[in-house]
């Protein structure tokens, strides 16, 4: 938990989250339907900066410290990625579950959708000291675009991953709907610790 101001100078805890991921992969719908503001979903994101928020459950909120939507373009996640972990509580590395099952091609890059994941995890694995891989947590989104139960989309990414290197990066990993706000935030809460 960290520390914080707001402009009056008021201190609050909580907690300093970055949400990374290829594009279109939901990062910026997941912040809104967390409560963010400043997340307009369906805008393309380079580096968008937020004003801290607040996540409200029935027994306690928790304040979420202004930070970064990184974009999804590789240029920006290898130079961004470091920074979003020493400077964040939790990373949330997001994948487009239908678009890594069906290994879509991206648009930007003409390299499938598997591919790229799976090179982002490889990154991540061998340029992040051990101590910061706890922090991050694999969200699977667009899972309302699959007719499959949760479980199976789980284990669908996990034999992709399961043999390599850095599969123990994969331990924490969640199915939600970006859209749906009781999803979210349940990941969040769980993620969180709170």
């Amino acid at each position: 938990m960290s520390r914080f101001s707001d402009w009056l100078g008021k201190t609050f805890k909580g907690k300093r989250i970055a949400m990374l991921g290829l594009i279109d992969s939901g990062k910026t719908q997941f912040l809104s339907s967390l409560g963010c503001k400043d997340a307009i979903p369906g805008t393309p994101s380079n580096k968008d900066v937020y004003r801290w928020f607040k996540v409200s459950y029935p027994d306690k909120s928790i304040f979420v410290k202004a930070g970064c939507d990184y974009g999804g373009t590789k240029d920006i996640f290898t130079h961004t990625f470091n920074e979003a972990l020493h400077k964040s509580d939790l990373v949330f590395f997001m994948v487009d579950i239908q678009k890594f099952i069906q290994n879509w091609v991206d648009p930007e890059t003409g390299k499938p959708n598997r591919l790229l994941v799976l090179q982002r995890l490889e990154y991540i694995n061998s340029h992040v000291p051990a101590i910061y891989k706890d922090k991050l947590a694999i969200v699977l989104t667009h899972v309302d675009l699959m007719d499959d139960s949760d479980s199976f989309l789980i284990k669908s990414f996990h034999n992709y991953t399961q043999d390599k290197v850095y599969s123990v990066l994969t331990r924490h990993c969640y199915p939600v709907n970006a859209k749906d706000v009781s999803q979210v935030k349940n990941v969040f809460r769980r993620v969180s610790g709170i």
